[in-house]
């Protein structure tokens, strides 16, 4: 997922923390949480390997099943 400014060099092997992520997508600007200069959403790269576009109005419940590995919710998204 991406995100705008989580103060992490871009070459920095560091990811945002569960709780960061999972705050929701936040518009461009905010210091925390994923976000996006691509207006409306987020670019996310999913473990099968594919990609797609997530906006900024995925619920944050389906936000946070769609970051854990084993909470066994059936998660729809794009």
């Amino acid at each position: 997922m991406e995100s705008t400014n989580p103060n992490i060099h871009w070459m920095e092997p560091r990811d945002l923390t569960f709780d960061e992520a999972s705050q929701g997508i936040r518009p461009q600007g905010n210091a925390t949480g994923i976000s996006s200069y691509h207006p409306g959403g987020v670019n996310v790269s999913w473990g099968d390997s594919h990609a797609s576009f997530l906006p900024e109005n995925t619920p944050q419940e389906t936000l946070r099943a769609a970051l854990t590995k084993a909470g066994g919710e059936k998660v729809a998204v794009p």
